[in-house]
């Protein structure tokens, strides 16, 4: 059954041809669009001459889960009733009328969430969701835990889709195969499919690299995670792939326009086609105090203004897509400005800053008719005090502005705010909440959150770390999870992690003018999806 899934993911290829690379965006990630990361690593090679297939082994491996349960394996009215829905769920969040209706959509993502736990299986088997993956016994953190995930791959909820993928892989004689790893769910699938892929093709190397590999670079060697995966890639994972296939780089390191040829779009979890581009590459802002990609001290590169427009222009058209997903940390003010001037029948969403730009009316009416649904903003805190902490740089100022010119010109607001940062009180919590509550009309979705402290952010004299998972939240000892991001603290103030949490549950999570966005915010797709709600407006 499984191959029958796997069937026409590598079909575009001629039986028998050697590929000069396989890359694959492994599980668990969410299905509703093609990896960044892997088109534009795609297009880079093949500008180079490279024979390159993708695959997408996360929606075709989810995909392949959820049609692999049978009503037998429900014991629950619930889990039954999610067999019974299968079809109709996957078919709601595929076509905009599963999103006419919020408790209907809502009660799809249930229904797959629930199907992919009935394929985990009962007891300590791990649990599954559509954009999370946990083991009981391994944690993604630790590294010889991953380097166990690959010894047995068969332990694996995966394991049948992953041996089916292997042979159709095998099938093309791949000289290299690389697996991009940017989000922790992804990490424990990713080294078990590693190992069906040694095990299949014992002599091809095997490289695994993306965001999250980068950020264990100095934690991690190279060959940390052999024998299953011959290297680890840390970085821009153009010129080592180039390098391991025995051909040089220009080095320019320049931002590359995304290529989706060969992507299963049928399979996504959305009802419009959804092509992500990036215009920049690290962040524009790059001060934050608690930001990992700040720590990682990447060079920041950006398309020049008057490309951007044309750039994303020619994505959208060869990808036919209806939504483009613009994935920069932060969309530099001339980029936006570049889209602002664009007039097409696509529209776009994407995260950006808390530009003074964006308090003018007329900038915001040109972004909508730009065809700009949605914008991220990430406010992070009330408190000027907290801000400054955070050297966010944001004019609390003209938050208010901002907010009302972009829901009065139509662009919907998906506000990030966080709370538990280092020094943070309750009155500095309370200042977020009234802030949030008093625009509350203005806001269309929330994201919130609570703070991690990164391992890399430097010493404070009012911060005290501590060992990992002291706060019961983490799984194992700080030494077992050797490729930890995150740290934790104690600051010298009343307010603590367990407060903060209370206080985002209890207190800001139930206020009257804000417990209504945060129902309508979509459940785990959550800023992926929130531009279908509007799509009409």
């Amino acid at each position: 059954m499984f191959n029958v899934w796997f069937g026409a993911l590598l079909g575009a290829t001629e039986a028998g041809v050697v590929m000069d690379l396989v890359l694959v965006h492994p599980p668990v990630a969410l299905p509703c669009e093609p990896p960044v990361g892997i088109g534009v690593l795609a297009a880079a090679l093949r500008e180079s001459g490279v024979a390159v297939e993708v695959v997408d082994a996360n929606v075709e491996a989810l995909d392949a889960l959820l049609g692999s349960v049978c009503l037998d394996t429900a014991c629950t009215t619930a889990e039954r009733r999610a067999v019974l829905a299968r079809g109709r769920a996957l078919a709601q969040l595929r076509s905009m009328e599963g999103y006419a209706v919020l408790d209907r959509y809502r009660a799809a993502v249930r229904h797959l969430t629930q199907l992919l736990q009935l394929a985990a299986g009962r007891g300590e088997r791990p649990r599954i969701g559509l954009a999370d993956y946990h083991e009981a016994r391994r944690s993604p953190l630790c590294s010889a835990d991953l380097r166990a995930a690959a010894q047995a791959p068969e332990e694996s909820p995966f394991h049948a889709p992953f041996v089916a993928l292997g042979e159709r892989i095998a099938a093309r004689r791949p000289r290299r195969i690389g697996i991009s790893v940017n989000y922790l769910h992804q990490a424990l699938p990713a080294m078990a499919l590693a190992g069906v892929l040694r095990r299949r093709l014992p002599d091809v190397p095997l490289l695994l690299g993306g965001a999250l590999a980068t950020c264990w670079r100095g934690r991690l060697a190279p060959d940390g995670l052999r024998p299953a995966v011959t290297r680890v890639v840390f970085g821009d994972g153009v010129a080592p792939l180039l390098e391991e296939l025995g051909r040089t780089s220009d080095g320019k390191g320049s931002v590359t326009t995304p290529d989706y040829a060969g992507f299963p779009w049928e399979r996504y979890l959305s009802p419009r086609r959804i092509a992500p581009v990036a215009t920049s590459r690290g962040c524009v802002w790059g001060r934050c105090r608690y930001c990992p990609e700040a720590a990682l001290n990447e060079p920041f590169v950006a398309l020049p203004a008057d490309e951007v427009g044309g750039v994303v222009d020619e994505v959208r058209r060869r990808s036919e897509a209806e939504l483009v997903h613009v994935t920069d940390s932060a969309v530099p003010l001339p980029a936006l400005l570049g889209l602002a001037r664009q007039r097409w029948s696509a529209r776009w969403y994407g995260f950006t800053r808390f530009y003074p730009d964006l308090a003018e009316a007329e900038v915001c009416r040109a972004l909508r008719r730009s065809g700009c649904l949605m914008l991220q903003l990430g406010l992070e805190s009330g408190s000027r005090r907290v801000l400054a902490r955070l050297r966010k740089g944001i004019a609390l100022d003209l938050v208010g502005a901002t907010l009302r010119q972009l829901a009065d010109a139509g662009v919907g607001v998906y506000l990030y705010v966080m709370f538990g940062v280092p020094g943070e009180t309750r009155d500095d919590a309370l200042r977020t909440t009234e802030l949030v509550a008093s625009h509350a009309e203005h806001i269309g979705y929330l994201n919130t959150s609570l703070l991690n402290l990164p391992v890399s952010s430097p010493a404070e004299p009012d911060v005290r770390r501590t060992p990992f998972g002291a706060d019961g939240e983490a799984y194992g000892s700080e030494e077992a999870n050797d490729l930890t991001l995150y740290s934790g603290f104690v600051a010298d103030a009343t307010w603590d992690r367990r407060a903060a949490r209370r206080f985002l549950e209890r207190e800001f999570a139930r206020h009257p003018q804000i417990a209504p966005i945060l129902r309508r915010t979509p459940p785990v797709f959550g800023a992926n999806h929130a531009p279908f709600f509007q799509w009409g407006e």
